[in-house]
């Protein structure tokens, strides 16, 4: 069976940003729920993408939202989903075949997944915006956690 990973530097600084992207955005959403003090965030009644809003306090979804630092959680969902990508591709090698090509797509959707979240906020006004919401508001068990 040939090794569908690649080997030296660039494998070992992809592994390393695939493991630093998680632990940027989990830091950013520290620092964004602690600054979170009016209604005081909850991680089991708030959705996580309530951290992200920007701007003055508003309702999102039947939750009063108040994120003043919501654009360092937006700035850790990007990066996080950038260092997925770029991680990706430095340590699965797509030349390997097809289960290293499905990794590297797998990992590509998933990091732009992660950064679409923090591109577009989880507000009433990008509600048209994001084709999440259908799963928010269809199955949102963290809300039903109360």
């Amino acid at each position: 069976m040939n090794p569908i990973v690649r080997s030296g530097a660039a494998a070992r600084a992809g592994a390393l940003l695939i493991l630093l992207g998680p632990l940027v955005s989990w830091v950013a959403e520290f620092i964004t729920a602690a600054a979170w003090q009016d209604p005081p965030y909850s991680p089991l009644y708030n959705w996580g993408s309530h951290l992200g809003l920007t701007g003055p306090p508003q309702t999102a979804f039947g939750q009063v939202a108040n994120s003043p630092l919501g654009a360092v959680m937006d700035t850790g969902w990007v990066i996080y989903g950038t260092l997925l990508i770029i991680g990706a591709f430095l340590v699965v090698d797509p030349r390997k075949g097809a289960r290293p090509i499905i990794i590297v797509i797998l990992a590509v959707l998933a990091g732009v997944g992660v950064s679409l979240v923090g591109l577009f906020q989880g507000s009433n006004a990008n509600a048209l915006l994001e084709p999440r919401t259908r799963w928010a508001r269809g199955s949102g068990l963290r809300s039903q956690l109360r």
